[in-house]
């Protein structure tokens, strides 16, 4: 309660016969006229007061504001100089008037009772943005630092008032912005990042809005814009604002027809993976917009190829990216082929659109994927990988680097087992591409320590595959739309023949029977083969070879 109001600091006033009223003074009884409550002063007074500017608060009917938001603006059309100052704190406050409605039916609704106060501070926004445009109100309203409560209630009240209006459109914002800027030679860095933040919300609100949208003459304008951007983009450390720019740009309808906004937007999308901390529904937007809206194969493929591109790149260990981006990259492609990797301690929960497997959006990062399966099968059947990868992260979260190399390796796994399991027919040719030498088991003529490394090996890269499956049984369950198997049954006694390969190379090197090697040897095979027959015997049972 005591940060709501203040007591009243003063606790005399004058009389109205001009002397001292108190509440212990004794003088004459007031006018019957005036309540008694009206003389109530001290700590027998309790006056509300604003939190941030100290100002007493007061109720208002809705006639009221609406004649007070009329003063407002005559005071601005007479006196706009004066009133310059103080127009961003009158935005806000006739943007929160025109944003709340009365009625809940007005909430699904466009339709405003007329002479309400939310119509006419509407006009206001109208009249004073169309009087003010000359004198560059936007570049204001765009450059100021607003909370992110605020941002979205002004520009989405700015948005909804410029629907109707014939004189300034809602894309004359943003127009009137960029040819001010464009006409720079460089863009102020000062307050980039606030201008970015106002420009994302804005064309989002007006996206939202459902009055058309932004034209289409606003690309040109933005191809440029974006390629200034890109000059200063290293004085910023949350590109983000960028990321939703791009995407509110490709859904401006008949951005097909301007192909050379992709470079800009490919370059800075580059920069965001390999510098910047990004978001899942940035960059999953972006593939899929980009995938859908360009005809030709080579601009809609483009996003995606990138991605891939940065993702091969890091799994190669030639590049070293944010670990939480590295995540966001095998997921993309993980879930482009239809699995997922779930919630994580690196990146969270995903989004619930996320996780739906059958209403995912089509990103195409799967398909440019595949020109990449032997890079993505040496990167799980290293033995350093976990290392390497720990070693090149960059979170700024401790713990996660004991997990990362695991949660991105299982994520490659998922990927390839549903590809090789797509690729499989009867004839089973993903595994004779990938895994040509399941299918030929080691002879006995020559069994040495090269042989040995190649079967520790074909086993490691064996029991990722089939965790990458399990992952992903586990994960999509009865939801999936094809049973994640890419090691076929049939193959049962081929994986035998590679475990007993460790048997044959622990006899070389036990030497002569009686020793205390061979002993020991022994003893090692008799607890190996009594830990693995029984399995090898559950899968050649189920062999039909």
């Amino acid at each position: 309660m005591k940060n709501n109001y203040r007591w009243h600091e003063c606790n005399n006033i004058d009389s109205l016969y001009g002397g001292v009223t108190n509440s212990n003074s004794q003088g004459p009884p007031p006018p019957p006229t005036i309540k008694q409550s009206s003389l109530r002063v001290g700590e027998d007074c309790m006056v509300y007061r604003c939190m941030e500017c100290g100002e007493p608060l007061e109720e208002f009917s809705n006639n009221d504001l609406g004649l007070c938001i009329i003063i407002l603006s005559t005071f601005v059309y007479r006196q706009p100089g004066l009133a310059a100052p103080l127009l961003p704190r009158m935005l806000k406050t006739v943007a929160r008037v025109s944003g709340s409605e009365l009625f809940s039916w007005q909430f699904e609704s466009s339709i405003h009772l007329p002479g309400s106060a939310t119509s006419i501070g509407r006009q206001f926004l109208r009249c004073v943005l169309h009087q003010l445009a000359p004198n560059q109100i936007f570049n204001q309203i765009f450059f100021t630092n607003i909370e992110e409560y605020q941002r979205v209630q002004l520009f989405k009240t700015l948005a909804q008032a410029l629907t109707d209006f014939n004189e300034l459109n809602p894309s004359a914002p943003i127009q009137l912005l960029l040819e001010n800027q464009n006409s720079k030679k460089v863009l102020p860095t000062e307050n980039l990042s606030h201008l970015l933040g106002n420009v994302a919300s804005y064309m989002e609100c007006v996206g939202q809005d459902g009055g058309g949208g932004l034209s289409s003459s606003l690309v040109p304008l933005f191809d440029t814009f974006l390629r200034k951007v890109f000059l200063c983009i290293n004085v910023m450390t949350d590109l983000n604002p960028v990321l939703r720019i791009l995407v509110a740009i490709l859904r401006i309808p008949g951005v097909s027809s301007h192909k050379s906004i992709l470079d800009p937007v490919s370059k800075l999308v580059s920069y965001s993976i390999q510098n910047s901390v990004m978001k899942y529904e940035h960059l999953s937007d972006l593939c899929h917009l980009c995938n859908r809206i360009f005809s030709r194969e080579r601009d809609k493929l483009l996003l995606p190829r990138l991605v891939v591109y940065e993702l091969v790149q890091a799994l190669k260990f030639k590049t070293s990216i944010p670990d939480t981006n590295l995540v966001l990259l095998v997921q993309l492609v993980v879930q482009d082929s239809g699995g997922t990797l779930g919630s994580n301690t690196v990146v969270g929960d995903l989004p619930r659109d996320v996780q739906d497997i059958h209403n995912l959006p089509n990103t195409c990062a799967a398909e440019c994927m595949r020109s990449h399966l032997h890079d993505a099968l040496e990167f799980i059947a290293d033995v350093h990988t976990l290392t390497k990868v720990k070693s090149n992260c960059r979170s700024s979260v401790g713990l996660n680097e004991d997990t990362m190399g695991g949660l991105v390796k299982a994520g490659i796994s998922q990927y390839l087992a549903l590809e090789i399991t797509r690729g499989n027919s009867r004839d089973n040719r993903a595994i004779t591409k990938y895994l040509p030498w399941l299918n030929n088991p080691p002879t006995t003529v020559q069994q040495g320590p090269r042989e040995f490394i190649d079967c520790v090996s074909h086993i490691r890269l064996l029991s990722w595959l089939l965790l990458g499956a399990l992952t992903h049984t586990c994960l999509v369950g009865s939801s999936a739309s094809m049973v994640c198997q890419p090691i076929p049954p049939e193959a049962s006694c081929h994986i035998a023949d590679h475990i007993q390969l460790w048997t044959v190379y622990l006899e070389q090197g036990a030497g002569s029977p009686g020793s205390d090697t061979y002993s020991s040897t022994s003893a090692i095979l008799t607890d190996f083969w009594a830990k693995v027959t029984p399995g090898i015997l559950q899968l050649v049972s189920h062999s039909k070879v």
